[in-house]
C-alpha cells in the first residue's frame, strides 16, 4: 500500500460526507472498503504484509493515516445514513448486510459489519413504517444467517441483538391492520425451528420471555410469532425447554387472555393443542387440556357479550375436535 491508496480512500470517505445522496447502489463497494480498512488497522500481520518493501518511515506514516481514517471519517459514514433518502437507505442496509455476510464466512469470522448493522438499525428505527418494513425485510434475513452461525458466540450476539431491536421497536404503538411486530419477531421463529444447538434454543426462549415480561402491554400482532415459538418448544427434545415454554404460555393465558383473544386466539389454541399432544410429558399434557377448558369458558363469557366472536367459537371447537382425533 502506498500514499496514493490512502489518498484515494480518504477521498472516497469524503464523498460519503458531501455527496451522500448520489451514491445509491455504490454503497456495497464503499462499505466493503470500510470493512477492509478496519481489518488492516486491527490486524498488524496483514498491515505488515501489504506494506512489504516500504521503508519504516513510510510504513509508520501510512499506518497512522489509516488509523485516522478508521476513526471519525468512517464513523460519519454510518451516522450519516440517518440522512439518506428512503431508496438509498435500503441500498445502504443491503450493502452492509452483504459485506457482513462475507465477513461471517471468513476464518476466523469477523463481526465488524454485523455490529454496524445493529448500530445503524437503531439510528433508522424512527423512519416511517413502510420504509422501516423494507429495511427489516433485509435485516431479518441477515439476522437469521448470523443467528445460525456455527460459532456460538456470534450466534448468541446476533440473537441478543435481535432481542434488543425487537424490544426497542415494541416501544412504538402498532397501528390497526399492521403486523410489523409479528415481522420483527419472525426471525426468532425461524431460528427456533431450525436450531440444533440446545443453548441457542434456550436463549431464544429466554429472549421471548423477556420481551413478554417487559413489553406485555404493547404486544399486539407479535403474539402470533410468540405462540409459534412456544408451539415449536412444545416438541423440543429437552424437557426443561418444554416446561419453561409451557409455564410462560400458562401465565400468558391466565393473566393476558383479553390481549390474545383477537387475531392470535387460534395461535394460542393450536399452541395448547401441541402441548396437550406431548406424550413424553404427561403432566404438561394434562395441564394443557385444563387450560383449553379455561379458554373455552373465558371465550364463552366474551361471546355472550360480543356477537362478533362467534367465529372464534366455531374455530375453537373445531380445534378441540382435532385434539380428540389425535389423542
Amino acid at each position: 500500500m502506498r500514499g496514493k491508496n490512502v489518498e484515494a480512500l480518504s477521498t472516497l470517505l469524503a464523498l460519503c460526507d458531501t455527496e451522500i445522496d448520489a451514491l445509491k447502489d455504490s454503497w456495497s463497494t464503499i462499505l466493503e472498503c470500510i470493512s477492509r480498512l478496519e481489518y488492516l488497522v486491527s490486524s498488524p500481520a496483514m498491515t505488515a504484509t501489504i506494506m512489504q518493501g516500504s521503508n519504516q518511515i513510510s510504513k509508520d506514516a501510512i499506518l497512522q493515516s489509516l488509523k485516522e481514517l478508521s476513526g471519525k471519517p468512517t464513523e460519519r459514514v454510518f451516522l450519516n445514513c440517518l440522512n439518506l433518502p428512503s431508496e438509498s437507505v435500503v441500498e445502504f442496509f443491503t450493502g452492509l448486510c452483504s459485506v457482513s455476510a462475507e465477513e461471517l464466512k471468513q476464518t476466523p469470522a469477523r463481526v465488524f459489519s454485523l455490529r454496524k448493522v445493529v448500530e445503524v438499525s437503531y439510528y433508522n428505527m424512527g423512519r416511517i413504517r413502510m420504509v422501516w418494513a423494507r429495511i427489516w425485510s433485509v435485516l431479518a434475513k441477515h439476522f437469521i444467517l448470523a443467528g445460525s452461525h456455527g460459532d456460538e458466540e456470534i450466534a448468541r450476539y446476533a440473537i441478543d441483538s435481535l432481542r434488543q431491536l425487537g424490544m426497542k421497536y415494541m416501544e412504538r404503538a402498532e397501528l390497526a391492520h399492521f403486523t410489523f411486530q409479528n415481522d420483527i419477531l419472525k426471525p426468532f421463529v425461524v431460528l427456533m425451528r431450525s436450531g440444533r444447538n440446545e443453548s441457542i434454543r434456550r436463549l431464544i426462549l429466554n429472549c421471548i420471555v423477556g420481551v413478554i415480561k417487559s413489553k406485555v402491554g404493547s404486544i399486539k400482532s407479535g403474539w402470533r410469532s410468540i405462540f409459534m415459538i412456544f408451539t415449536t418448544a412444545a416438541d423440543d427434545d429437552l424437557e426443561a425447554i418444554v416446561e419453561s415454554a409451557f409455564e410462560n404460555v400458562e401465565q400468558v393465558i391466565l393473566e393476558q387472555f383479553d390481549q390474545v383473544i383477537g387475531d392470535c386466539f387460534m395461535d394460542c389454541v393450536n399452541c395448547l393443542i401441541r402441548f396437550a399432544n406431548n406424550r413424553s410429558a404427561q403432566g404438561i399434557s394434562l395441564k394443557a387440556i385444563a387450560l383449553l377448558r379455561i379458554c373455552e369458558n373465558r371465550l364463552a363469557e366474551v361471546c355472550s357479550q360480543v356477537s362478533r366472536f362467534s367465529s372464534f367459537v366455531r374455530s375453537f371447537f373445531f380445534s378441540l375436535f382435532n385434539l380428540a382425533l389425535v389423542s
